[in-house]
């Protein structure tokens, strides 16, 4: 018995609109972010080396700082696609409230850390 089997199944096309319809938003904001670090270089790029490489640094804080809001935010989505599923709307309110004010104070926590001691910061990342 010989079985032939396709290369590409058939593409149902709703599910590709459904999922561009998701993806899409989640690929646009990662450009921006992407975009955002490419920028600084760019622009720093033409002052020197040290520039650079400062600009390196400043970006591996703000990498640490993205991950941990994505993270955040992530979680609170899957809560909040469960409280959706149940049409529980009071809880989809609470985990946005919970997850803003999260996602506030600790972007409070990492501005006044990188004021208040900004050379230790550059050593973590620095040899």
């Amino acid at each position: 018995m010989n079985k032939t089997y396709k290369l590409y199944p058939k593409v149902d096309r709703e599910f590709l609109r459904t999922l561009l319809k998701i993806a899409l938003p989640i690929m646009l904001q990662n450009l921006v972010a992407s975009s955002l670090n490419m920028a600084d270089t760019i622009m720093v790029g033409k002052l020197g080396e040290v520039e650079i490489a400062a600009v390196g640094i400043a970006n591996q804080y703000f990498f640490i700082f993205s991950m941990i809001l994505i993270g955040l935010c992530g979680g609170c989505s899957v809560f909040i696609a469960q409280y959706w599923g149940k049409k529980d709307y009071i809880n989809i309110k609470r985990i946005l409230g919970l997850g803003l004010i999260s996602v506030f104070l600790i972007s409070v926590v990492f501005m006044a850390v990188g004021f208040i001691i900004p050379n230790e910061i550059i050593a973590l990342f620095n040899n």
